[in-house]
């Protein structure tokens, strides 16, 4: 499996002959497939976050194998999957400012915000603790 950087292809028109260069790296090496069986292949570090990604599959093995595309008649269909890493949420305190002070007995507001990696507000969700130590 390849990312490659050619996205001009289309998947109704191309052919052995016009099918992109793999001019990305190697990114995952399957040993021997048998008919009829489910390949997944894990693209770990290769889909750096929003876009478009081209992929292209490569053998260097003399066997026959083949693949449909999503515009298959019959046969199986390929199927992207994709799961991604949760992104820890962003959290700003705005109340009570860096570095205050305060007495015994001062009320004391808590306020900030929490959003996740889409900018979806999160503050519904805070949860406030403190101990003595600070």
């Amino acid at each position: 499996m390849h990312v490659i950087s050619n996205g001009t292809w289309n998947e109704a028109a191309v052919t052995y002959n016009t099918r992109p260069a793999l001019d990305g790296p190697g990114l995952e090496t399957l040993g021997a497939v048998s008919a009829g069986t489910t390949v997944e292949f894990t693209l770990d570090g290769a889909i750096p976050g929003d876009g478009v990604y081209n992929l292209a599959i490569d053998s260097t093995n003399s066997s026959a194998v083949a693949y449909n595309s999503s515009l298959a008649a019959s046969g199986q269909k390929p199927q992207l999957v994709l799961t991604v890493a949760a992104q820890a949420p962003t959290v700003t305190i705005v109340q009570p400012p860096t570095g205050a002070s305060y007495f015994t007995g001062d009320a004391i507001t808590l306020q900030g915000s929490a959003h996740d990696s889409a900018g979806v507000d999160l503050g519904t969700h805070l949860v406030w603790s403190s101990n003595l130590a600070g």
